[in-house]
């Protein structure tokens, strides 16, 4: 049920073991080098067994996601994470590039009282961060669109949020996402190829009707 749009060339279990990937290579960034507290918001089953291995292996609550779509599932997140602290951020568990200096720079701005965004390359957002309950801060966004982040920008500047820009990165919605993080990041490439998923696979493309 994850990364569906991975098959083709993948299979679903092998787009399964992909996601699982790159969640666990989110989970290593953060234990090293995020400051503040670690929550999984997971889905469907709090209880499935790869959720359960990273509480194990790290210090990490877990939670069910709950909202009716991605936008309230954030603003749920980001509201319970202030319910204990004065701010609170969310990211994407599919952004390999993902590091030190982006997390502490984050946690710096946040710590400041400021919020901060992340941009990917298709338009989207790896991390949100707020100081503060983000009010309608995802009203009227158009998820899996390319203009999410245009649009959450837009909303924080009607509210009168600034949110500080950290660097544009990819995630790994597609193939060629996956081969461009894999060339990129060997502990990801190798961690794959160990799970015999051929990087090397190329899609056919159609040709030119003109």
């Amino acid at each position: 049920k994850v990364k569906s749009r991975l098959s083709p060339p993948l299979d679903m279990q092998q787009a399964a073991i992909v996601a699982e990937q790159l969640l666990g290579n989110a989970c290593i960034n953060l234990d090293r080098y995020w400051p503040g507290q670690v929550v999984l918001a997971v889905s469907p089953d709090i209880k499935h067994r790869a959720f359960r291995a990273l509480q194990r292996r790290y210090d990490f609550d877990c939670v069910e996601q709950y909202g009716t779509d991605l936008g309230e599932r954030m603003a749920n997140a980001l509201d319970d994470g202030l319910q204990t602290g004065e701010m609170a951020a969310v990211i994407g568990a599919d952004i390999p590039a993902i590091n030190r200096p982006i997390l502490e720079h984050a946690y710096e701005w946040m710590a400041q009282g400021e919020g901060v965004i992340g941009p990917t390359m298709d338009g989207g957002f790896y991390f949100l961060g707020v100081a503060g309950k983000p009010t309608d801060l995802f009203l009227g966004v158009q998820w899996g669109s390319n203009k999410v982040f245009e649009q959450i920008m837009q909303n924080a500047n009607d509210l009168h949020i600034k949110l500080n820009l950290l660097p544009k990165l990819h995630d790994c919605d597609y193939w060629p996402d996956v081969q461009h993080a894999a060339s990129e990041i060997a502990s990801f490439r190798r961690a794959l190829q160990a799970h015999k998923i051929d990087l090397s696979f190329e899609l056919e493309t159609k040709p030119s009707s003109s």
